[in-house]
This record gives C-alpha cells, structure tokens and sequence, in this order.
C-alpha cells in the first residue's frame, strides 16, 4: 500500500503495477494510525504527493492535515493513545490560533501560526491551493492507470487522455 512505500519512484510504481487493474480501489497515503505523510514523505515532497494521490483512479482519501502539509507533533504525558498515536493525531489547524472552535483541543496545536489553511487560502503557491486545483481537474481524468514506467527518479503513466509524469528526483 501507498501508506507504507518509500516516496522513490520505482516502489510507488511497483504498487501501482500491483493494484493497477483492480476496479474500485481507494487510495490512502496517510491516515491517524499512522506518521503523517509530510513527516514520512518530507515536507519537499507533499507535492509530489498531492500530484499521486490525485491522479489515480478510486477514491483517494486525504488525512486531515495532508493538504496543507502538517507533520507530526509531539505527544503528551501522559499518553492518550496506548498505541502510541498521538504523534499524528494532532487537531487540524484552520487559522493561526489553531481551530474554528473557541474548545481547547485534546492534543495540543504542532504549529498553527507558520501552518495553517487560513494562510495557505490566500497563497496561490500553497500546497493547499496545489489540492484544489488537482481536485478540479480530476474529474477529467478518467480510465485505469496504464503504461505505468519509471526512468531513473521520473514516474510516469496514463489516465487514458492524460499523461501523468511526478519526478521524484532533485533535477
């Protein structure tokens, strides 16, 4: 699964290759069970991330959080979870204060001021404008995933009318 593969190109493709031609998968890269993805990822390669996730066929599933690029933060003592969760389940963080609530959250806020939606709304770079912008286009993509290859860092495969081509590479 995409949950537990190293952000390198040939990994990700050989799971695509895998589940390429089973109908009606959902696609998840992070979930609150697990470290978060631009923790895992890197926070270079959230966009490398939101251009996968998006352009696969299935329903893709976002983890709260994942849009706008929160990482892991700090547990508390004690411990919430017995498991030891509480690293990724930090509440999502919609303004510079934190939430939409005036409650005080179970797990403290990682970094609301530098990272939040309210900040990455108004900026046409962000990593939450990237989201949209590939959730608009994505009802356009259509068909299985074929072609699936990869040439040194680059991945590349079809949607049908659509070449999708994610460098995983520095270059």
């Amino acid at each position: 699964s995409l949950t537990n593969t190293d952000a390198e190109a040939e990994p990700i493709a050989k799971v695509l290759t895998t589940f390429a031609d089973i109908k009606g998968l959902a696609w998840a890269m992070s979930n609150h069970d697990i470290s978060r993805l631009a923790t895992r990822w890197g926070k270079d390669r959230t966009r490398i991330a939101a251009l996968l996730a998006t352009t696969m066929p299935g329903a893709c599933f976002l983890y709260q959080g994942d849009e706008i690029g929160m990482t892991d933060g700090p547990g508390i003592d004690p411990p919430y979870d017995a498991a030891g969760r509480d690293a990724y389940r930090h509440p999502m963080q919609w303004t510079k204060f934190g939430g939409f609530s005036d409650g005080a959250p179970w797990l403290p806020m990682i970094n609301p001021e530098r990272l939040n939606v309210e900040t990455q709304h108004n900026d046409g770079h962000s990593l939450l404008n990237l989201y949209r912008n590939l959730l608009r286009i994505r009802p356009s993509l259509n068909g299985p995933l074929t072609d699936i290859e990869v040439d040194g860092s680059l991945l590349t495969y079809r949607r049908r009318d659509h070449s999708i081509a994610i460098n995983f590479g520095s270059e």
